[in-house]
Parts: C-alpha cells; structure tokens; sequence
C-alpha cells in the first residue's frame, strides 16, 4: 500500500504492510516442521496431523502522523487441529525484519514574504483591486500555496507593516527526491508481500534487516517505536525462573538469532497472546516514507524440536 498526499506543509508516501506468505510440509505420527510460515499452513500425517497459522490484525495505515498516535497491530499464532481430533501440540517461535525508506521533499518558495494573519495564514484576496485597497502602495501577486491549496491574491510585506514580522514565504513547487534507506545497505523488496515465497526460496522481504533483542537497535527506532504485548519476557527474565509458561520469551543474547519463542507447547485449539500489539510514529520523517514489517514463523512438532538450531539450550530442554 502506498499513498501521497500534501498535507500540514509535508507530502507523506505512507506505508505498512505485514510480509505474508505460505510453505508447506508433510506431517507424521512423530515429527512435523513448517519453516519460515508466513502466512498459513496445514500439513496432514498417517498418524498425528499439525497445524499452526500466523494471524495478524491491522488496520492499512494511510497519511500517517505522530497526531495518530498508536496503531493497531497484533500478531499472534494459532494451533488449528480439532482439540477432539487426531491433531498435535506444536512449537512456535517467531523473527520480525523492518524496511523503511524516506523520499526526501524540496519545497521551492517565492523571494519575498507575504503578509499572513496572527493565525499564520496567508492574507488573500478574490482581486488585485481588493488587495490594493486594503494595503495600498503594496506589491501584489496572484499566486497558490501548493501546500495549504490557498489562491489568490497575496500581498507582498514591506519594512513598517504592523504584522511584517509574521510574513513567510509561499510555497510554489514540491520536488520528491529519490527513497533512501533509513537502515543502510537495505533494498526495498520489488515485490512486496504475498504469496512470492515458496519452499524452495524466500522473497526479498526475508532479506530485511533483522530486529534483534539484545539492545542493538535498527535506525527505525529513530521513528518508529513497537508496543509488545504484557505476555513477553526476556530470556535473561525467564532463565530466573525457568519452566513452560504462556509468555512469548525473547531471544536477547548478543550470538542468538533473534528468535521469539512461544514458552510452552501449543495444544490443538489454542492461540497465543498477541506478540505485537500496536506501532507508534514517533517522529515525523521530513518527507514522504515507506515502512513494511516482515514475520516469519517456524514451528514443529515436538520430535522436530532439534531442527531448531542455534535455540537457548534451556529452553529446548524445558520445552
């Protein structure tokens, strides 16, 4: 989703997209993998059959300014076997990557200031006869605010008028330079979210900088802040008082891979709480701007559990 628009003296390219996609994997009585999941997945066996979905929920973000406020944006992952049926208990772990790009703006103005009102506002008028009356011995030109949208006749401030000091300058062209990269070395993806994943091979919103645990922070902090849901531990919290629990345990070691794990055996039937829950502008980028969050989930059966490599050995022993 992308969208321009002027407005408050800014031209904003907005967007905000949850990368999605699916894989599939062939269940068994013993052991059941589904990689890198980014949208949903069944798998059926001979034996136990395995299930988990990646939900999200979000309201397209469109304009979006610090005034908003926090936005709303849950994720979270649902075991989908019939708790009656033949289903399993899964594993879940999730990995968030961000992409943001700003377009830097260029607003040309006129040389000389324009009388404004003690609000800030351009003082127009419908004619030059109008204008001169009101300020004789004034310049006057007809011109548009490209910004505010305002047209008319403005009037030219000079040395001793009574509101002199408060004339500005009006804006007659924007130019939107060429997107940078917030974070450096990232690439936009070309084809953002859906259904270009496969087994095989990962889009290129997998290739996204990672969002870490350890304190390391992206440049998109500069901008955006994440709300986690009240269920989430740290694993240096969680290792104080190590056992299953229903909280989401973020992998924070500096050698981790930045992994979220889901603290004990999902049951056929169940959902976990929200990871994410909103999203906050924080700071308004001088320009227009692209945001993506990229999630991907991996889950297993219990057999499967070794598959998770570089997982806190704690962990996959409590689990």
């Amino acid at each position: 989703m992308r969208f321009w628009k002027a407005r408050k003296g800014k031209v904003l390219l907005v967007a905000f997209a949850l990368a999605l996609s699916s894989v599939l994997s062939v269940g068994s009585t013993a052991a059941w993998r589904d990689y890198s999941q980014h949208k949903t997945n069944e798998a059926l066996g001979a034996g136990e059959d395995y299930g988990a979905r990646l939900i999200e929920d979000y309201e397209p973000i469109h304009d979006w300014t610090v005034a908003d406020g926090p936005q709303k944006k849950e994720i979270r992952v649902k075991n989908v076997g019939d708790p009656v049926g033949t289903f399993g208990a899964v594993y879940v772990r999730l990995q968030l990557k961000e992409f943001m790009e700003i377009a830097p703006v260029t607003v040309q103005k006129t040389p000389e200031r324009y009388v404004v009102d003690t609000n800030g506002a351009f003082v127009t008028f419908a004619t030059q006869d109008a204008a001169q009356a009101a300020y004789p011995d004034h310049e006057t030109r007809q011109l548009t605010d490209v910004l505010s949208g305002q047209s008319g006749w403005f009037v030219q401030t000079q040395q001793g008028d009574e509101n002199g000091q408060y004339g500005d300058f009006v804006p007659l062209s924007v130019q939107v330079g060429a997107p940078v990269p917030v974070i450096a070395g990232s690439v936009r993806a070309n084809n953002p979210a859906g259904s270009h994943h496969s087994a095989t091979q990962d889009s290129e919103e997998c290739l996204y900088p990672l969002h870490r645990w350890d304190g390391t922070q992206l440049a998109t902090r500069d901008y955006i802040s994440w709300q986690l849901d009240s269920h989430v531990l740290t694993l240096t919290q969680w290792l104080q008082d190590p056992k299953p629990a229903a909280v989401w345990i973020l992998d924070d070691r500096a050698e981790g891979d930045a992994w979220v794990y889901w603290g004990q055996a999902l049951q056929p039937g169940e959902t976990t709480a929200d990871f994410l829950k909103s999203i906050t502008l924080t700071t308004q980028p001088d320009g227009g701007f692209y945001y993506a969050i990229h999630t991907e989930l991996d889950t297993v059966s219990r057999g499967e559990l070794t598959r998770w490599t570089n997982a806190p050995t704690p962990l996959l022993a409590v689990l």
